[in-house]
């Protein structure tokens, strides 16, 4: 779990709140997510984050990044879980031929202008979590 939610205003992200004067907090260090992610994927495990804010979405991203550079090449299905806030330009690191999957969970959330910037993912190769069960 990289962050809590964005009507908490726990929700890691890279700007702060409008309302309060806060940008949320991110559970792990990006050294500590780094080397804990690096540690599992060796292992051959498939890691699931929880990442809501654009900025422990990031977080995720380069730490399934560094994975891949530290153990080399593989089959890996790490995914994020909710990915409320995704930032565009982040989503050339989802392509892979479906090597992340992605939940994003509820769209009716108050940042719902970023609802939109979700389309673009199944375009960068990212694959809905519900589509990977169903083997698509």
């Amino acid at each position: 779990m990289l962050d809590g939610t964005v009507d908490a205003g726990t929700a890691a992200m890279l700007a702060p709140y409008a309302i309060g004067d806060g940008s949320g907090l991110p559970r792990w260090t990006a050294a500590e997510l780094n080397t804990t992610v690096a540690r599992y994927d060796s292992a051959g495990l498939q890691v699931e984050l929880h990442a809501i804010g654009d900025r422990a979405i990031r977080m995720a991203l380069d730490a399934f990044e560094e994975a891949a550079r530290r153990n080399g090449p593989r089959d890996r299905r790490h995914r994020v879980e909710h990915l409320e806030v995704p930032r565009p330009e982040r989503h050339p690191a989802l392509r892979g031929a479906g090597r992340h999957c992605l939940d994003a969970g509820d769209l009716r959330h108050p940042r719902q202008d970023h609802a939109a910037e979700l389309r673009p993912l199944a375009g960068a190769g990212a694959r809905a979590a519900r589509d990977a069960v169903q083997g698509a």
